[in-house]
């Protein structure tokens, strides 16, 4: 009976240091991403919008979004790159939170499209 009860605490241990693992790369690739770095056609296939719009938009949606409060915050062309990625996809936050140059979780791509979708409304 003891060795289940620890077997089950050591999966509980392996699944959050999983978790934690997940997290740190997910903030590394968000914090190396720079979609403006990628060529044009596949810009524009993924955003579907060119990179003179994106940094229109980008420039534009800066000033109305709030700053990051967090030290690992979300930096506002990742912000960006997701909630077009998202728009693009027709609207499947899993996609977009899997794709390797947003680098978002789910639940943050969600607050992000939320956040930007109101920042658009008001301009």
């Amino acid at each position: 009976m003891q060795s289940i009860a620890m077997h089950i605490v050591l999966l509980e241990e392996e699944k959050e240091e999983e978790a934690t693992l997940r997290r740190t790369v997910r903030r590394q690739l968000r914090d190396h991403s720079n979609p403006l770095e990628l060529p044009e056609p596949l810009f524009q296939k993924l955003y579907r919008v060119n990179k003179a719009a994106f940094t229109y938009f980008l420039e534009v949606l800066t000033d109305a979004l709030p700053l990051n409060v967090q030290s690992f915050g979300i930096p506002p062309i990742v912000k960006l790159a997701a909630c077009l990625r998202f728009f693009s996809e027709g609207g499947c936050q899993k996609v977009v939170a899997n794709d390797y140059q947003v680098g978002l979780a789910q639940s943050s791509v969600s607050a992000v499209t939320r956040n930007i979708s109101m920042k658009i409304k008001q301009k």
